[in-house]
């Protein structure tokens, strides 16, 4: 959210137009506003691109056959980092943007069947089969839905999307790689504006846990990166330590005298 501001400053006659169409279609057709500004975006980078970019596109992807290797060295320097990353930057924050949002996540079952989804996937190329922390946050809010039992139409629609995109994974590649990474992160940003607010919104929502749910956005949002481990799990870590540390039973003042 906060490089669409950025994106505003460095690109303003790209970026403004389409946040403020957000803005207008915010208010009369709500359901609206974020898919025609992200084509409004595409189209106006497009425009200021030209079309040079083509030559250098694929229509179609090249299907090539890659023979799994078994090796201890890769299994352990990649594997093990790999699942690290991934539960710390999307399982984790994942199941904690569904619980936000009232769902009631059955977490091993859900960790066991993505860990033998990306086993099973991992012979095809695959080797990220999770619950898609970003993806959950759009789909998981009031904008996919009013029905909170209806909103699995849009996971649904969306694994539709990228189908197609995996088709012309080629063409799309191509376009992505001709724009500056500072309006892709613009448009990302603006998509998720909603599910910040409601995010947001009922993370502060109880004030006993109002604190460590502020350090939590923190710790987040500064990006920060130890030990090759990025910032969603360090925030996690922090807000927990917090939260442990207010429910911390403490002596009174003054007890027994």
């Amino acid at each position: 959210v906060i490089n669409t501001v950025r994106a505003a400053v460095d690109y303003p006659f790209l970026v403004i137009p389409f946040v403020l169409v957000w803005f207008v279609l915010n208010r009369i057709a709500t359901v609206w506003a974020t898919p025609v500004a992200i084509v409004l975006a595409f189209g106006l980078v497009n425009a200021d691109l030209g079309w040079g970019w083509l030559e250098t596109a694929r229509l179609l992807p090249n299907f090539e056959i890659v023979v799994p290797a078994f090796e201890l060295i890769p299994i352990l320097s990649i594997g093990i980092p790999l699942y690290l990353i991934t539960m710390a930057s999307q399982n984790l924050p994942g199941i904690a943007i569904m619980k936000g949002f009232g769902y009631e996540v059955p977490v091993r079952p859900v960790i066991t069947s993505t860990g033998i989804a990306t086993m099973i996937a991992s012979f095809f190329g695959g080797f990220g089969m999770n619950l898609a922390a970003i993806t959950a946050a759009i789909n998981a809010n009031d904008q996919a839905a009013k029905d909170p039992a209806r909103r699995w139409v849009a996971s649904f629609v969306g694994g539709l999307v990228y189908w197609l995109f995996a088709i012309g994974a080629g063409l799309f590649a191509a376009f992505v790689l001709a724009v500056p990474s500072e309006l892709l992160l613009a448009v990302v940003g603006l998509a998720l504006l909603p599910s910040f607010i409601a995010s947001i919104g009922a993370s502060l929502e109880d004030r006993s846990t109002r604190l460590p749910a502020a350090i939590t956005f923190i710790v987040g949002a500064a990006g920060i990166s130890v030990f090759g481990i990025g910032g969603a799990f360090w925030a996690l870590v922090a807000g927990m330590l917090v939260l442990l540390w207010e429910r911390l039973p403490l002596a009174r003042a003054g007890r027994d005298g």
